[in-house]
């Protein structure tokens, strides 16, 4: 689940949206909340569901993804467009979908899981170059939004762009 989270987001973040990473950081306190993903005035709660083939969505997921973008959008400005979208790498009942009609919720139905560069490669306040990999202490905090920070595919790509390791990488 958390892989299909970081690539969800990765694909967002490819077309200019800033991402909060919300399942990986509140865990079970997400409140259904995965992703979140911002561009202009325009916010998308996403919410990532990496099942087998076998398995179908119900409607119940899609209640809930719809009942907690209500509750993030009356906390937002006025203005503040709130998207409820819900990825999956399976399908949804009849039922789920006519709900997601219903409520508004757009649907990405069958999004297979491929691969993507999981180093995030980022420059920190002093200026130093970092990279930081899946597993590394500050990796779920770590944001890749400056035009100088990358993300990479390997250790060697990310040392041959001018990144190194982070000191603090135990969790």
């Amino acid at each position: 689940g958390r892989d299909y989270e970081l690539y969800c987001g990765w694909k967002y973040e490819k077309n200019d949206w800033e991402v909060s990473y919300i399942g990986m950081e509140k865990k079970l306190n997400d409140m259904g909340r995965d992703l979140i993903a911002l561009k202009n005035m325009t916010h998308h709660i996403i919410q990532c569901k990496y099942w087998s083939k076998k398995k179908t969505i119900h409607e119940k997921h899609i209640t809930q993804l719809f009942g907690t973008s209500v509750e993030y959008e009356l906390q937002q400005p006025k203005g503040v467009k709130v998207v409820p979208v819900f990825i999956t790498s399976t399908k949804l009942s009849e039922t789920a979908k006519v709900f997601a009609e219903r409520l508004g919720v757009v649907v990405k139905e069958n999004i297979p899981l491929l691969d993507f560069p999981r180093i995030k490669c980022n420059v920190n306040q002093g200026f130093s170059k970092i990279y930081h990999l899946p597993f590394d202490q500050q990796y779920d905090r770590t944001k890749i939004n400056k035009k100088d920070e990358i993300y990479a595919y390997t250790v060697k790509e990310a040392s041959n762009a001018g990144f190194r390791r982070a000191f603090k990488y135990f969790g």
